[in-house]
């Protein structure tokens, strides 16, 4: 949190326009008495007032103000007053009381008297803005009991939970799919938590042990610790400012101990054990003092160092449930900010760390510890320092299960069986609000990383979102089926942006619920939109090949048709030349907006910061290793780097031109479902160029793909003949050619070597997938360009009429409106369709995209028989269904057979 600069603030307040302090009184001819007693506050027009930050420094001297003076007029005079270059947003208050719209309404709120200066206590807020969640994106189902525990990694590009089914699984918040899973444990999984550094995943359990994870692999570090003689009930790890190595955590367990761990020599360092119940939570502390609260109804204080007992502090009158430190979220983040930049060695990134904690305690104040309690009630407590709590707080009416401190510190939010959320003030622990909604009881909340949202689950199965400004709940995320009994937030930068939740619950199912771009909600009907633009451009393909263009009236034999495959991959590339056109306007629109964050809205002509997260957006820069590398971003694909783009787009023409040719000569439907084959390619080149490594089941579908494609080919040789009439009655005889069946499958092979080299740069850069497609679709255009007069004196003017005689291939578009109309078609179909299918990865996943584009199949199989073109075959429906299953299994849509499933634990990579 940026601090304000309150140098200088007396020699820049003379000129300003509200630093002459007038005699309010005696343009009345009253004396200030009079003036504070006898004015009605309706009438007032100006008051005294004085800027005060939360530490007691005034800034400035008393300025006379307009009564009407709203927050964001304030802001604008309090960044000009205290000479900061960069204007901050603040937030002002009023005897803890938050100037929302006036400074009139407040005075009228509190009922202050306007004789005596007005107080305004002022404190910087985040200098960026998480964006408000607005739906649930996904459903991820694996969990074949209760999620228990969810938790966002501190770079927040990982998600972990922990379930009722005794695993640990780890997810592809890039991809919204399973990373690996990790078994092992023979109880509930109960708790999850991070390592600082995001290398090691600890869980513990009900079977009383703790297993260390390597994020990585996903494998055991190790046996599992084994120290507890009960259950497992809470695990923190050292701060990343104390310890750069991230080795040390402490657990919490129903034994009534907690112990002291170091992850790299998997050992016990020491127990403490002088409470007298189970241990429900335990805290690491910022100033290297651990929390534990139990159902003794104590706390107790440790020194992390030896684990001697520093104090006990008392005072509830039963159970105590959790604990929440006004640093916890500095400390969980650590070097981790919301611009996911961070150094790269330890010890560069724990004085980044460091520089933020002792920053954040600077604005904030000293650390501070709220407890709740089966009592009804919380306490506050200044930890670091004494026994006796700030504030003991009251008004729920059932017992307060969770609580959590606001990233600034600034406020409290208490979740609790009564069906409420309260709202407390994180200093003094006075009571602000309640935010009511929930008609079951309320589990958690959580806090988004600009402490302007608070996000609860509650046992009646929703997620609300509530806005801090108005303190009014400002979206209901339903979609679980039962009770919701854990939920994070993204905490920084990273894939995740700030801007995904993620919550579990009796339902086993997990949900992702993030912030949709207006771009995707030009397009809400996407799955649609991408099947009939799929199948239209392929019909629209074959339906120009159905054209005659010369001897109409002869015999069929000597008619001529359009097959110009050249000009119809030049209609491919027109098409995604227009996504450059669609990215340009789009950026346009979200110019001051970025995933994840937005900039602060209350001065328009402020430069704040803003910032530029990934988190799947069509004009975001993504990058596909971004789930892999729990670091910085790449960097973007700019300047001269963007030709790079040129190699896969050479494949693209080369596969596209191909399968133009090989549709001449085979029916719409086997075209389709031999382009599946490409499938095959891509995972054995993943193999040879990517250094993946695929588990049997994956080989297994490589061979069911190939042996569907072998039977869909099959059949189309078999049924070699089909007489076709198109509209104007013409007669043309469809050969299903083994060449044209050759050509299609060959081009898979470009199309394969494509999809690699574009996963290969954009794991050394990031772009906006709307944008790299508008580069191909550029480069493509260029490449015909440049290409096809060599192709057309080397091979189309020798042959003429033939593929590759350009200027016939003109004429005949110009000459017939069919041709013309389906082009112009072909064009729009395949630009809507790429975007279609971008939004469909942002909203769903990319194993959707690819499972739907698998389906579009069937759809041009039934237009193709509905147009007549083809008859029904028994054979081709077995190769389908074989290709489809085969597909499916690669990308994890099915399970794979008991006998091919991957051990406990394997690392299972995902390929398309």
């Amino acid at each position: 949190m940026p601090k304000s600069k309150s140098q200088s603030k007396k020699s820049s307040v003379g000129s300003h326009p509200y630093s002459n302090v007038s005699d309010l009184s005696s343009s009345k001819g009253l004396n200030e008495k009079e003036a504070g007693q006898s004015l009605p506050q309706a009438h007032l027009t100006h008051i005294i007032a004085q800027f005060q930050s939360v530490d007691g420094e005034l800034s400035g001297p008393p300025l006379n103000l307009p009564v009407n003076a709203t927050p964001e007029q304030l802001q604008i005079l309090l960044n000009t007053l205290l000479n900061n270059s960069d204007p901050l947003p603040y937030l002002f208050s009023v005897d803890d009381t938050e100037i929302v719209s006036t400074c009139q309404d407040t005075i009228t709120t509190l009922s202050k008297s306007t004789e005596n200066t007005l107080i305004i206590t002022y404190q910087p807020q985040a200098v960026f803005r998480v964006k408000q969640i607005n739906r649930c994106s996904s459903t991820l189902e694996g969990h074949s009991e209760a999620i228990l525990s969810v938790c966002f990694s501190p770079d927040g590009v990982h998600l972990a939970t922990g379930g009722g089914d005794c695993t640990v699984r780890v997810w592809d918040l890039s991809t919204e799919t399973p990373k690996w899973t990790g078994t092992g444990h023979s109880n509930w999984v109960q708790i999850v938590a991070w390592s600082p550094d995001c290398n090691i995943l600890a869980s513990g359990s009900m079977d009383k042990t703790i297993i260390l994870w390597n994020l990585k692999t996903g494998e055991k570090l190790g046996s599992p610790l084994r120290a507890h003689t009960q259950c497992v009930t809470s695990i923190a790890f050292e701060p990343f400012h104390l310890n750069s190595s991230s080795s040390r955590f402490a657990s919490a367990s129903k034994d009534c101990t907690v112990k002291v761990w170091d992850s790299r020599t998997r050992t016990c360092l020491f127990t403490v054990s002088q409470h007298t119940a189970p241990v429900m939570c335990v805290k690491w502390g910022g100033e290297g003092l651990i929390y534990s609260g139990s159902r003794d109804r104590t706390v107790k204080v440790w020194d992390s160092k030896d684990g001697k007992l520093v104090r006990t502090l008392e005072g509830h009158a039963h159970w105590v449930n959790h604990i929440a430190l006004s640093t916890d979220f500095i400390n969980r983040t650590g070097p981790f900010n919301h611009t996911s930049q961070h150094p790269s060695t330890p010890d560069d990134c724990q004085a980044v760390a460091k520089e933020r904690y002792n920053q954040f305690i600077a604005t904030s104040g000293p650390e501070r510890m709220v407890t709740c309690s089966d009592d009804f009630t919380m306490y506050l407590w200044d930890a670091t320092s004494s026994k006796k709590p700030i504030a003991r707080m009251t008004g729920h009416q059932q017992l307060v299960n969770h609580v959590s401190f606001s990233p600034d510190g600034r406020m409290i939010a208490s979740a609790s069986f009564d069906k409420s959320v309260k709202l407390w003030d994180g200093r003094n622990g006075k009571f602000i609000t309640t935010l009511r909604g929930h008609v079951g009881s309320v589990y958690q909340v959580c806090w988004s990383a600009d402490s302007r949202q608070i996000l609860s689950c509650s046992k009646d199965s929703t997620l609300k979102c509530w806005d801090l400004k108005t303190k009014q709940l400002k979206v209901e995320l339903p979609g679980h089926s039962d009770e919701v009994y854990s939920v994070d937030w993204s905490p920084s930068g990273g894939s995740g942006g700030g801007d995904k939740v993620a919550s579990g619950g009796k339902d086993r199912c997990l949900k992702m619920c993030k912030r949709v771009s207006v771009v995707v909600f030009l397009c809400p009907n996407v799955v649609p939109g991408m099947l009939v633009t799929g199948v239209i451009n392929t019909i629209l393909n074959k339906l120009q090949d159905l054209q005659c263009v010369e001897n109409c009236d002869g015999p069929p034999n000597e008619r001529k048709y359009f097959e110009q495959p050249v000009w119809q991959t030049a209609n491919m590339f027109v098409g995604e030349v227009l996504c450059l056109f669609v990215y340009s306007v789009a950026v346009a629109l979200q110019q001051y907006q970025r995933n994840g964050y937005e900039p602060i809205e209350a001065d328009e002509s402020s430069r704040l910061l803003e910032t530029e997260e990934s988190s799947g957006s069509l004009l975001t820069e993504t990058n596909a290793e971004t789930p892999r590398a729990s670091r910085s971003l790449p960097p973007p694909l700019t300047g001269y780097a963007q030709l790079l783009f040129w190699i896969p787009t050479l494949c693209d023409l080369t596969a596209t031109t191909l399968m133009n040719i090989g549709l001449i000569y085979v029916s719409a439907s086997v075209y389709q479902m031999l382009r599946g084959s490409v499938v095959l390619f891509t995972g054995t080149f993943s193999v040879w160029f990517l250094g993946r490594k695929h588990p049997l089941y994956r080989w297994f579908a490589l061979v069911t793909v190939f042996v569907g494609v072998a039977i869909v080919g099959l059949s189309g040789v078999i049924y070699r003949t089909k007489s076709l009439t198109n509209d104007d009655g013409d007669v043309k005889d469809l050969k299903t050619n083994p060449i044209g069946i050759f050509l299609v499958i060959l081009a898979q092979i470009f199309t394969a070597s494509q999809f690699v080299i574009e996963e290969k740069i954009m794991s050394k850069y990031s772009i906006a997938p709307l944008k790299a497609v508008g580069l191909e679709g550029l480069f493509g255009l260029v490449s015909l360009i440049i290409g096809v007069p060599l192709v057309y004196f080397s091979m189309g003017k020798p042959t003429d009429g033939g593929y590759f005689d350009i200027p016939a291939g003109w004429h005949q578009i110009i000459g017939f409106e069919q041709i013309l109309f389906a082009g112009i078609g072909i064009i729009f179909s395949i630009s809507l369709f790429n975007w279609f299918g971008l939004s469909v990865t942002q909203v769903v996943s990319a194993t959707s995209r690819s499972t739907i584009d698998t389906s579009r199949t069937l759809f041009i199989w039934i237009v193709s028989l509905s147009l007549g073109w083809e008859s029904f075959k028994w054979l081709q429906v077995v190769g389908f269904l074989i290709l489809i299953y085969g597909t499916f299994l690669f990308n994890d849509v099915v399970d794979p057979p008991r006998f091919l499933r991957p051990t406990p634990g394997a690392v299972v990579e995902e390929v398309i």
